[in-house]
């Protein structure tokens, strides 16, 4: 073999090797080009989901101590909070801020890493000593309001503990825009290496394209979890939103029918006993009154009330919620009652209990969209020789029922037996029955079947007793009654921003004998005040006024004047508490307000004869 053919067949012999471990190495290459991708795509994922976690447990931190705000206000303003739930939201707190630092027990949560940037660590360390003050704070203002201290909204102590709050706020809020800050950044620096890899690698992206969809389905449900949580705090915010605004209504209804009434009672003041037109106003005034029971029904869904338990008839209740609610849920829908001729009584509030059902007939409703029908039921239960016996209500409907997968979980919140496509739903109306049942020592079962419809079932012990109390729609004031001695002729200050409820008031006092000066607001009061040289017997004011409210103008005046003075209000006696209004001094609710009793109520104050325990 000559020397050119043996270097030729040399040459092709080594084309021929390159060749056989070009597909080798283009393989290795690949293999590691797929292994350096997951691996980088690895280290991206678990740094965004430990950001993830991290803003979560801000997220959290921020509800907590927003939950635990509210209801410490509210507790010290009568209401009645968990007490135990608050210490441990603010005990959640920390701990999620400790083992962001890397100090909590070992019982803090494992996807939880600790913070390793200097400026987030530092951060995180100033969060921490925030919220040990806000829970110090916390605790001290509980602790005050057990010993009678005044600690209520406006009280130092309330500024303080605001001012510390926001700080708190402040922080969690700052500490999750740098946590964000920080993500945005490490995803930029990812996506970078990610396309440069792609880029380079483009054949290897359609074998590892499975194992980043897998990933990516990961960082989305983290990402899904946290928006969750946001809307779920954003509901409970609307929910208390809507309630202030149906006592601000409610406010304004209360106000018109207190006119409408002592208008009529003006006009049949004026009338022979037993004329026609007397027994009209009479009437008249009868609607009014059970205007004023509904509107006051209406408030108590809009704000949470403590309990006030009394001997109730479920049948009474479960009769006059239906009657109510039923023009509401349609023609297409019939509602069937089944109730026994002699119920049996349970001790429970009826205010709850009307919300009970509204909440189940409702929900019912909802569960009939092309139509149906709409069962109420109420049992008595006897349990036998030394058992206790039970009432039971029972709501059921023939609609479309209940998902299965969802049936186990109808009473927890934010947790809706319908669909949120169309409007949206809280799902918070059978949370709320719950709560109601759980707090009178009662029981609830659910039997549902998609297609077929559901029902309700909800057990009540029975109440020892004989008789339930009086109709929710009675005058709580009492019959008409004519007027005796509520006569008079002393000097007195009425002073409301409603025009019609101040010409309908100042006209019946007139008519009584009483010399009246009416002003519109604070400030106008407090010019007539110096114009007579706060020569008042008695001042009757609103409590809830644009610019000086009716608390604020009694101390003026108190201050010239050793005067009497009577509160009105369209809001609940819960609301005027707010306002500064104390249960020890005299109070009227306009919205069941009679123009006898106001004039006996003046008479009785004027004469040093008035019980300020007497609900207005």
């Amino acid at each position: 073999m000559t020397a050119p053919a043996a270097e030729g067949k040399q040459r092709t012999g080594d084309s021929r090797s390159r060749r056989a471990w070009l597909p080798w190495t283009v393989l290795l290459m690949g293999l590691a080009s797929v292994i350096l991708l997951l691996g980088t795509d690895f280290v991206r994922q678990r740094a965004e989901v430990a950001d993830l976690a991290r803003i979560g447990a801000v997220r959290q931190i921020e509800v907590d101590i927003a939950v635990t705000h509210l209801w410490l206000e509210e507790h010290v303003t009568g209401d009645r909070v968990d007490l135990s739930e608050i210490d441990r939201r603010l005990e959640r707190s920390l701990s999620l801020t400790r083992a962001m630092l890397g100090t909590a027990e070992a019982s803090a949560p494992s996807r939880l890493l600790p913070l390793e940037d200097g400026d987030l660590k530092r951060k995180a360390e100033a969060l921490e000593d925030w919220l040990l003050t806000f829970q110090a704070i916390s605790r001290d203002r509980l602790a005050g309001y057990e010993r009678g201290l005044d600690v209520g909204i406006g009280s130092p102590e309330d500024v303080s503990y605001d001012d510390v709050f926001a700080e708190v706020f402040a922080q969690t809020v700052r500490l999750a825009e740098m946590l964000d800050q920080r993500m945005a950044r490490n995803q930029a620096r990812s996506r970078r290496v990610f396309y440069g890899a792609v880029g380079a690698w483009s054949v290897v992206i359609a074998m590892a394209a499975f194992a980043l969809w897998f990933h990516e389905r990961r960082r989305y449900q983290a990402e899904l979890d946290l928006r969750r949580s946001r809307e779920q705090l954003l509901q409970s915010q609307k929910m208390e939103a809507v309630g202030r605004l149906a006592g601000g209504l409610a406010h304004d209804l209360n106000n018109y029918l207190a006119a409408i009434r002592g208008h009529c009672e003006l006009v049949s003041r004026k009338q022979p006993t037993g004329d026609t037109l007397v027994v009209k106003m009479d009437r008249v005034v009868g609607i009014v009154n059970k205007a004023a029971t509904l509107i006051g029904r209406l408030q108590t869904f809009g704000h949470r009330q403590p309990p006030h338990d009394a001997l109730v008839s479920l049948g009474a209740v479960a009769e006059s919620m239906a009657t109510m609610i039923a023009p509401t849920l349609g023609e297409h829908i019939r509602l069937v009652r089944e109730l026994p001729s002699e119920p049996w009584l349970v001790s429970a509030d009826p205010t709850q209990l009307e919300q009970l059902l509204v909440n189940l007939l409702v929900n019912a409703r909802d569960a009939l969209p092309q139509g149906g029908e709409i069962e109420v039921r109420v049992a008595n239960i006897a349990a036998g020789s030394g058992r206790r016996d039970w009432v039971r209500l029972t709501v059921s409907d023939n609609g479309v029922g209940i998902p299965e997968e969802i049936r186990d979980k109808v009473f927890e919140p934010f947790v809706s037996t319908k669909s949120t496509a169309g409007g949206g739903h809280s799902g918070l109306g059978l949370a709320i029955v719950y709560n109601i049942i759980d707090q009178h020592g009662g029981s609830i079962e659910v039997v549902s079947e998609e297609g077929s419809g559901t029902s309700f079932h909800v057990l009540l012990p029975r109440a020892e007793g004989r008789s339930a109390d009086g109709p929710a729609d009675k005058d709580p004031l009492g019959d008409r009654v004519a007027y005796g001695d509520e006569r008079g002729d002393e000097r007195i200050l009425l002073v409301d921003d409603d025009d019609d409820f101040r010409e309908s008031t100042q006209a019946l006092l007139a008519d009584l004998g009483y010399q009246v000066w009416a002003a519109g607001d604070g400030a106008e009061a407090l010019k007539i005040c110096a114009q007579e040289a706060y020569g008042f017997d008695l001042v009757l004011t609103d409590v809830v006024m644009p610019g000086l409210g009716g608390r604020e103008l009694v101390d003026r005046i108190r201050r010239h004047a050793d005067v009497k003075v009577i509160f009105m209000s369209g809001h609940s006696e819960r609301m005027l508490s707010r306002y500064g209004v104390d249960r020890g001094e005299v109070q009227v609710l306009k919205n069941v307000l009679s123009g006898e009793a106001l004039a006996r109520r003046i008479r009785a104050l004027l004469d040093d004869h008035s019980d300020p325990s007497l609900p207005g």
